[in-house]
């Protein structure tokens, strides 16, 4: 049985329940078949990065510089700050809108008109 857990314009992330258990990350040409224990391992991990340390914002066009783990240390992704934001809100669903939401919060603003 398949269950859609989430999509963004460039992936998705599907959890598949029989024989066993997997969840089958796709995120642009890139396709993740994990256990649920690896699943919540690079959930975890890309919810770690920080993208506002990377301080920049690199176009398409340029070398992508932060490098997200994989289970087995062989492979990384090196992706832009933008496409972690987009892999973020892919793994941890709600958690963009949280950040906006806290950003506006910290900030000062009203919460009656974060939502209006």
């Amino acid at each position: 049985m398949e269950t859609i857990i989430n999509k963004t314009k460039n992936g998705s992330v599907i959890k598949i329940s029989e024989p066993v258990v997997d969840y089958h990350i796709e995120f642009f040409s890139m396709v993740f078949v994990l256990s649920t224990h690896e699943f919540n391992k690079f959930k975890e991990a890309v919810h770690q990065l920080n993208d506002d340390y990377w301080g920049f914002d690199l176009d398409e066009n340029s070398r992508r510089k932060i490098q997200v783990p994989l289970a087995n240390r062989i492979v990384s992704l090196n992706i832009t700050k933008s496409e972690l934001r987009e892999l973020k809100q892919l793994l941890i669903p709600g958690m963009m809108l949280y950040r906006r939401f806290r950003s506006e919060v910290l900030n000062g603003n009203s919460i009656n008109a974060y939502f209006n």
